[in-house]
């Protein structure tokens, strides 16, 4: 699974890719785990960062009780730490480290 943060028009988009093969499709927003009706971003600590960690924590673990955890260890570990002017690609490896550390 890749993660791929990217810019349409001027707004930030997430996609997940499965596979090589797969077509990606987009991510969606968990409303019911982290309630912001803004959209994505990357590059900082904000609302949209943390919206973006628990839609990818919830993508990553599905059934998990943990997701709150994770989602915040996205935040800190990465997301946060991204350039929020370019496009991203995130792989599984590179998010399973950025849970990992503590």
């Amino acid at each position: 699974m890749k993660i791929l943060l990217r810019k349409v028009e001027g707004a930030n988009v997430a996609l997940v890719k499965q596979d090589e093969l797969s077509i990606p499709e987009i991510l969606p927003t968990r409303y019911d785990l982290f309630q912001y009706r803004g959209g994505f971003s990357w590059g900082y600590k904000g609302s949209g960062v943390k919206n973006l960690g628990y839609a990818i924590a919830a993508r990553m673990l599905e059934d998990e009780a943990d997701i709150s955890v994770t989602a915040m260890n996205l935040v800190e570990n990465i997301l946060s730490n991204l350039d929020g002017e370019r496009e991203h690609t995130l792989s599984h490896a590179t998010l399973k480290d950025a849970i990992l550390q503590a």
